[in-house]
């Protein structure tokens, strides 16, 4: 009985078990809200960001961001981004953002869509509004590394993403569980 043929499926099959969930999924599209807060931020900061996610933001993935600077505040707010930076202390220049609103009163809102750029391990979001990012607090950094899965912002409203480690078995699980059962019967049914 030859089952060569039968090991070599079984085991191209194991191979695609383990793909990374990541590499067998396209990136998608990403929507949220992002809203400037003036009450209820942590460690005695005036202004801070609240953020809902749907999903995960990953390189490749486009992003569709509603910035809401509600009725009840009293200042205008704006949101900058910048790949693969982090929060130094210091006020960061607007002219470097890669990606940013207009300047929103109180009562407005826009839409900021955008597509992380492949590679991009991490983006920095700050309000560039003088004195907003560093002393007052409204800033948040997303995590993108593979190893990482971090939907938090830094700190900014006190919330934690925690840590996920990434590349589980992706979908070719399922196919290679049902290769290794189809296999096992149809060596036993040659016994």
């Amino acid at each position: 009985m030859n089952t060569k043929p039968l090991l070599v499926t079984i085991g191209a099959l194991l191979l695609l078990a383990w793909v990374p969930a990541g590499l067998a999924q396209d990136a998608g599209t990403v929507t949220g809200t992002i809203t400037a807060k003036e009450s209820g931020c942590p460690d005695g900061k005036f202004y801070c960001w609240g953020v809902s996610l749907d999903g995960e933001i990953t390189p490749g993935a486009t992003v569709e961001l509603e910035v809401v600077n509600p009725a009840s505040n009293r200042e205008t707010h704006n949101l900058y981004l910048k790949y693969d930076a982090s929060y130094n202390g210091e006020t960061t220049d607007g002219e470097s953002a890669d990606e940013n609103t207009a300047d929103l009163s109180p009562g407005d809102s826009e839409t900021l869509t955008f597509t992380v750029p492949e590679g991009t391990e991490s983006i920095y979001y700050w309000c560039d509004i003088p004195i907003h990012e560093v002393t007052q607090g409204m800033w948040g950094e997303w995590d993108l590394s593979p190893s990482m899965e971090d939907g938090s912002d830094g700190g900014a409203d006190g919330a934690d993403g925690g840590e996920e480690p990434q590349g589980s078995p992706g979908p070719g699980l399922l196919i290679a569980l049902a290769g290794l059962g189809a296999g096992a019967a149809l060596l036993q049914r040659r016994d």
